[in-house]
Protein backbone atom coordinates (compact mmCIF):
# COMPACT_ATOMS: atom_id res chain seq x y z
CA UNK A 1 0.00 0.00 0.00
CA UNK A 2 1.23 3.85 -1.25
CA UNK A 3 2.42 5.24 1.46
CA UNK A 4 0.18 8.74 1.62
CA UNK A 5 2.09 11.98 1.93
CA UNK A 6 1.60 14.25 5.12
CA UNK A 7 0.13 17.57 4.81
CA UNK A 8 1.65 20.10 6.05
CA UNK A 9 -0.37 22.71 7.42
CA UNK A 10 -0.42 26.07 5.49
CA UNK A 11 1.97 28.98 6.79
CA UNK A 12 -0.58 32.05 7.26
CA UNK A 13 1.55 35.24 6.82
CA UNK A 14 1.23 37.69 9.98
CA UNK A 15 -0.81 40.27 9.84
CA UNK A 16 0.30 43.58 8.93
CA UNK A 17 -0.38 46.47 10.79
CA UNK A 18 0.40 49.92 9.09
CA UNK A 19 -0.02 53.61 10.89
CA UNK A 20 -1.68 55.70 7.62
CA UNK A 21 -2.93 59.12 7.53
CA UNK A 22 -4.96 61.13 5.16
CA UNK A 23 -3.26 64.81 4.69
CA UNK A 24 -4.22 65.96 1.71
CA UNK A 25 -6.79 66.37 -1.30
CA UNK A 26 -5.15 66.22 -4.59
CA UNK A 27 -7.99 67.38 -7.08
CA UNK A 28 -7.32 66.52 -10.86
CA UNK A 29 -9.55 68.36 -13.07
CA UNK A 30 -10.68 68.05 -17.13
CA UNK A 31 -12.23 71.60 -18.14
CA UNK A 32 -14.78 69.83 -20.36
CA UNK A 33 -17.38 72.97 -21.11
CA UNK A 34 -17.34 76.49 -20.85
CA UNK A 35 -20.83 79.56 -20.89
CA UNK A 36 -20.35 82.96 -21.24
CA UNK A 37 -23.18 85.32 -20.50
CA UNK A 38 -23.74 89.05 -20.05
CA UNK A 39 -26.13 90.34 -17.70
CA UNK A 40 -26.65 94.17 -17.23
CA UNK A 41 -28.91 94.99 -13.77
CA UNK A 42 -31.89 97.35 -14.33
CA UNK A 43 -33.37 99.50 -11.70
CA UNK A 44 -36.35 101.61 -11.39
CA UNK A 45 -34.27 104.77 -12.67
CA UNK A 46 -31.08 103.35 -14.39
CA UNK A 47 -29.59 101.09 -15.89
CA UNK A 48 -26.00 99.88 -14.43
CA UNK A 49 -23.24 98.44 -15.82
CA UNK A 50 -22.25 94.92 -17.41
CA UNK A 51 -21.35 91.76 -15.38
CA UNK A 52 -19.83 89.51 -17.85
CA UNK A 53 -19.15 86.06 -16.58
CA UNK A 54 -16.94 83.10 -18.03
CA UNK A 55 -18.01 79.71 -16.36
CA UNK A 56 -15.89 77.07 -16.67
CA UNK A 57 -16.78 73.91 -16.03
CA UNK A 58 -14.67 71.03 -15.13
CA UNK A 59 -14.73 67.60 -14.27
CA UNK A 60 -12.90 66.58 -10.98
CA UNK A 61 -11.39 63.34 -9.89
CA UNK A 62 -9.93 63.71 -6.04
CA UNK A 63 -6.96 61.63 -4.92
CA UNK A 64 -5.57 61.46 -1.65
CA UNK A 65 -2.03 62.30 -0.20
CA UNK A 66 -1.69 59.29 2.27
CA UNK A 67 1.35 59.18 5.17
CA UNK A 68 1.47 55.16 5.42
CA UNK A 69 4.62 54.31 7.20
CA UNK A 70 5.83 58.23 7.23
CA UNK A 71 5.61 57.26 3.05
CA UNK A 72 4.28 60.20 1.15
CA UNK A 73 2.03 58.63 -1.48
CA UNK A 74 -0.67 59.34 -3.46
CA UNK A 75 -3.67 57.40 -3.95
CA UNK A 76 -6.81 57.52 -5.97
CA UNK A 77 -10.09 55.53 -6.46
CA UNK A 78 -9.78 51.71 -6.12
CA UNK A 79 -7.31 52.35 -2.91
CA UNK A 80 -8.11 50.06 -0.49
CA UNK A 81 -7.22 49.36 3.21
CA UNK A 82 -8.77 47.71 5.96
CA UNK A 83 -9.71 50.50 9.29
CA UNK A 84 -8.94 48.72 12.13
CA UNK A 85 -9.03 51.59 14.73
CA UNK A 86 -8.56 54.91 14.54
CA UNK A 87 -5.71 57.16 16.54
CA UNK A 88 -4.90 60.54 17.57
CA UNK A 89 -5.08 63.67 15.01
CA UNK A 90 -2.09 64.97 14.15
CA UNK A 91 -0.79 68.19 13.67
CA UNK A 92 -1.10 70.12 10.33
CA UNK A 93 2.07 71.89 9.98
CA UNK A 94 3.52 71.42 7.34
CA UNK A 95 6.44 72.94 4.88
CA UNK A 96 7.33 72.56 1.30
CA UNK A 97 6.99 74.05 -2.01
CA UNK A 98 3.39 75.38 -2.90
CA UNK A 99 0.99 73.46 -4.36
CA UNK A 100 2.75 70.04 -4.35
CA UNK A 101 1.34 68.30 -1.63
CA UNK A 102 3.87 65.22 -2.90
CA UNK A 103 6.66 66.83 -1.74
CA UNK A 104 5.72 68.75 1.79
CA UNK A 105 7.15 67.61 5.09
CA UNK A 106 4.22 66.90 7.47
CA UNK A 107 4.76 67.26 11.95
CA UNK A 108 3.86 63.91 13.45
CA UNK A 109 3.56 65.74 17.01
CA UNK A 110 0.02 65.15 18.38
CA UNK A 111 -2.60 68.73 17.96
CA UNK A 112 -3.67 70.17 21.15
CA UNK A 113 -5.36 73.15 19.29
CA UNK A 114 -7.55 73.87 16.21
CA UNK A 115 -5.48 70.90 14.80
CA UNK A 116 -1.81 72.25 15.90
CA UNK A 117 0.69 71.12 17.49
CA UNK A 118 2.01 72.90 21.01
CA UNK A 119 5.17 74.15 18.95
CA UNK A 120 3.08 75.04 15.74
CA UNK A 121 0.44 77.07 17.03
CA UNK A 122 2.11 80.40 16.73
CA UNK A 123 3.67 79.18 13.33
CA UNK A 124 2.61 80.84 9.68
CA UNK A 125 -0.01 78.32 8.62
CA UNK A 126 -1.79 78.86 12.22
CA UNK A 127 -1.59 82.79 11.98
CA UNK A 128 -2.73 82.77 7.90
CA UNK A 129 -5.70 80.58 10.07
CA UNK A 130 -6.78 83.38 12.35
CA UNK A 131 -6.44 85.81 10.03
CA UNK A 132 -8.84 84.11 7.52
CA UNK A 133 -11.32 82.68 10.39
CA UNK A 134 -11.27 85.50 12.56
CA UNK A 135 -11.62 89.29 13.40
CA UNK A 136 -7.75 89.13 14.01
CA UNK A 137 -6.16 91.81 11.63
CA UNK A 138 -2.74 91.56 13.69
CA UNK A 139 -2.20 87.93 12.47
CA UNK A 140 -2.97 89.13 8.93
CA UNK A 141 -0.07 91.92 9.33
CA UNK A 142 2.21 89.63 10.35
CA UNK A 143 1.06 87.08 6.99
CA UNK A 144 1.51 90.07 4.75
CA UNK A 145 4.78 90.31 6.77
CA UNK A 146 5.88 86.87 6.76
CA UNK A 147 4.62 86.23 3.00
CA UNK A 148 5.09 88.67 0.82
CA UNK A 149 4.93 87.26 -2.28
CA UNK A 150 1.65 85.63 -1.44
CA UNK A 151 -1.33 85.81 -3.74
CA UNK A 152 -5.18 86.02 -2.20
CA UNK A 153 -8.02 85.04 -4.65
CA UNK A 154 -11.44 86.63 -3.04
CA UNK A 155 -14.59 84.40 -4.38
CA UNK A 156 -18.19 84.30 -4.20
CA UNK A 157 -19.75 80.87 -4.48
CA UNK A 158 -23.37 80.11 -5.36
CA UNK A 159 -24.58 76.82 -3.77
CA UNK A 160 -28.21 77.13 -5.00
CA UNK A 161 -29.11 78.03 -1.35
CA UNK A 162 -27.74 81.19 -1.39
CA UNK A 163 -24.25 83.21 -1.57
CA UNK A 164 -21.22 82.51 0.72
CA UNK A 165 -18.24 85.08 0.32
CA UNK A 166 -14.66 83.38 1.15
CA UNK A 167 -10.73 84.22 0.50
CA UNK A 168 -7.60 81.45 -0.05
CA UNK A 169 -4.19 81.55 -1.25
CA UNK A 170 -4.32 81.67 -4.77
CA UNK A 171 -2.63 78.71 -5.49
CA UNK A 172 -5.26 76.61 -3.90
CA UNK A 173 -8.52 77.61 -5.12
CA UNK A 174 -9.62 74.64 -6.90
CA UNK A 175 -9.03 72.41 -3.24
CA UNK A 176 -10.65 74.74 -1.29
CA UNK A 177 -13.71 75.31 -4.04
CA UNK A 178 -13.50 70.80 -3.84
CA UNK A 179 -13.70 71.41 -0.16
CA UNK A 180 -17.56 72.94 -0.02
CA UNK A 181 -20.49 72.41 -1.72
CA UNK A 182 -21.08 74.58 -4.66
CA UNK A 183 -22.98 75.34 -8.30
CA UNK A 184 -20.20 77.34 -9.36
CA UNK A 185 -17.71 80.09 -7.72
CA UNK A 186 -16.33 83.27 -9.02
CA UNK A 187 -13.01 85.12 -8.80
CA UNK A 188 -14.17 88.54 -7.59
CA UNK A 189 -10.36 90.09 -6.81
CA UNK A 190 -6.70 88.56 -6.64
CA UNK A 191 -5.11 90.72 -4.38
CA UNK A 192 -1.23 90.11 -2.86
CA UNK A 193 -1.84 91.78 0.85
CA UNK A 194 -4.00 88.80 3.14
CA UNK A 195 -5.35 92.22 4.86
CA UNK A 196 -6.59 93.99 2.27
CA UNK A 197 -8.13 90.41 1.10
CA UNK A 198 -10.26 89.74 4.30
CA UNK A 199 -11.25 93.48 4.55
CA UNK A 200 -12.98 93.30 1.21
CA UNK A 201 -13.96 89.22 2.25
CA UNK A 202 -15.53 91.30 5.36
CA UNK A 203 -16.98 94.21 3.23
CA UNK A 204 -18.92 92.30 0.65
CA UNK A 205 -20.07 89.77 3.08
CA UNK A 206 -22.15 92.28 4.69
CA UNK A 207 -24.19 92.63 2.17
CA UNK A 208 -27.70 91.76 2.52
CA UNK A 209 -28.29 87.56 1.94
CA UNK A 210 -24.40 87.18 1.80
CA UNK A 211 -22.48 85.55 3.83
CA UNK A 212 -18.37 84.66 5.27
CA UNK A 213 -18.79 81.99 7.07
CA UNK A 214 -21.14 79.16 7.03
CA UNK A 215 -24.53 81.30 6.58
CA UNK A 216 -26.39 78.10 5.63
CA UNK A 217 -25.81 74.38 7.18
CA UNK A 218 -23.52 72.18 4.99
CA UNK A 219 -26.65 69.58 4.75
CA UNK A 220 -28.44 72.59 3.27
CA UNK A 221 -26.17 74.02 0.81
CA UNK A 222 -25.10 69.80 -0.18
CA UNK A 223 -29.02 69.11 -1.14
CA UNK A 224 -29.36 72.59 -2.72
CA UNK A 225 -26.47 71.87 -5.06
CA UNK A 226 -26.50 68.46 -5.68
CA UNK A 227 -30.11 68.11 -6.26
CA UNK A 228 -30.11 71.26 -8.60
CA UNK A 229 -31.56 70.99 -11.65
CA UNK A 230 -30.25 74.28 -12.65
CA UNK A 231 -28.40 74.28 -16.17
CA UNK A 232 -25.33 76.11 -16.65
CA UNK A 233 -26.97 79.01 -18.17
CA UNK A 234 -29.08 79.82 -15.04
CA UNK A 235 -26.11 79.18 -12.80
CA UNK A 236 -24.04 81.69 -15.02
CA UNK A 237 -27.04 84.01 -14.46
CA UNK A 238 -27.44 83.65 -10.75
CA UNK A 239 -23.42 83.95 -10.09
CA UNK A 240 -23.81 86.95 -11.81
CA UNK A 241 -26.97 88.95 -10.48
CA UNK A 242 -24.58 87.57 -7.15
CA UNK A 243 -21.92 90.47 -8.30
CA UNK A 244 -24.60 92.79 -9.05
CA UNK A 245 -26.19 92.63 -6.35
CA UNK A 246 -22.41 93.35 -4.60
CA UNK A 247 -22.05 96.47 -6.68
CA UNK A 248 -19.57 95.24 -9.00
CA UNK A 249 -19.40 94.93 -12.48
CA UNK A 250 -16.91 94.17 -15.02
CA UNK A 251 -15.16 90.76 -16.04
CA UNK A 252 -15.05 87.92 -14.02
CA UNK A 253 -13.55 84.34 -14.65
CA UNK A 254 -16.51 81.21 -12.90
CA UNK A 255 -15.76 77.58 -12.17
CA UNK A 256 -17.81 74.92 -11.43
CA UNK A 257 -16.24 71.44 -10.15
CA UNK A 258 -18.38 68.76 -11.12
CA UNK A 259 -17.64 65.47 -9.37
CA UNK A 260 -17.23 62.23 -11.38
CA UNK A 261 -19.09 58.97 -11.44
CA UNK A 262 -19.21 60.11 -7.53
CA UNK A 263 -22.57 59.11 -5.87
CA UNK A 264 -24.86 61.29 -4.59
CA UNK A 265 -26.86 59.62 -1.37
CA UNK A 266 -23.32 59.10 0.32
CA UNK A 267 -22.48 63.05 0.01
CA UNK A 268 -25.76 64.15 1.53
CA UNK A 269 -25.86 62.32 4.92
CA UNK A 270 -22.38 61.89 5.94
CA UNK A 271 -20.48 60.09 9.00
CA UNK A 272 -19.22 61.87 11.25
CA UNK A 273 -16.32 59.27 12.12
CA UNK A 274 -13.96 56.86 9.57
CA UNK A 275 -16.08 53.37 10.19
CA UNK A 276 -13.96 50.42 10.81
CA UNK A 277 -13.84 47.47 8.08
CA UNK A 278 -12.44 47.24 4.58
CA UNK A 279 -13.07 50.43 2.87
CA UNK A 280 -12.70 50.98 -0.36
CA UNK A 281 -11.69 54.93 -1.41
CA UNK A 282 -13.99 56.12 -4.48
CA UNK A 283 -14.25 60.11 -4.74
CA UNK A 284 -14.55 63.57 -3.10
CA UNK A 285 -16.85 65.91 -3.44
CA UNK A 286 -18.12 68.69 -1.20
CA UNK A 287 -15.62 68.22 1.73
CA UNK A 288 -16.87 64.42 1.96
CA UNK A 289 -15.19 61.32 1.26
CA UNK A 290 -16.90 58.86 -0.29
CA UNK A 291 -15.87 54.99 0.32
CA UNK A 292 -17.22 51.56 -0.67
CA UNK A 293 -18.17 48.47 2.09
CA UNK A 294 -19.40 45.21 2.42
CA UNK A 295 -22.60 47.34 3.58
CA UNK A 296 -22.68 49.79 1.08
CA UNK A 297 -21.45 53.31 0.37
CA UNK A 298 -20.40 55.56 2.95
CA UNK A 299 -19.68 59.10 3.07
CA UNK A 300 -17.51 60.60 6.11
CA UNK A 301 -16.88 64.06 6.36
CA UNK A 302 -13.21 65.44 5.26
CA UNK A 303 -13.08 66.32 9.13
CA UNK A 304 -13.43 63.29 10.53
CA UNK A 305 -10.36 61.94 8.63
CA UNK A 306 -7.96 64.72 7.25
CA UNK A 307 -4.53 64.18 9.56
CA UNK A 308 -5.96 61.60 11.81
CA UNK A 309 -3.93 58.48 12.36
CA UNK A 310 -5.98 55.40 10.90
CA UNK A 311 -4.47 52.03 12.13
CA UNK A 312 -4.85 49.83 9.34
CA UNK A 313 -4.15 46.05 8.20
CA UNK A 314 -2.87 45.27 5.19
Amino acid sequence: MAATARQLPKRVPPLMTSRVVIRALYPKLEEVDTFELEYRPYTLFATRDTVHIKLHVYHVDASLVVEDNDSLVEVGRGWRLHARSLGPRLCRYHEGPRGEPLKQRWCHAIAVKGGWCARHLSSPLALYERCTASNDFDACRAIDALWPDEEYIVYLVYHGAGFKIGVTRAWRFYTRLLEQPHLAAAVIARLRSALEARKLEKKLASTRGFSEGIGVSRSVRMRASLLSKRGYDVVARSLAEGIARLGLSGYFEAYSLTPLDCPVQPLLSPLRELPRGHLEYLCTWGGILVFRMSSGLVGVTRDAVIHRVINAQQ
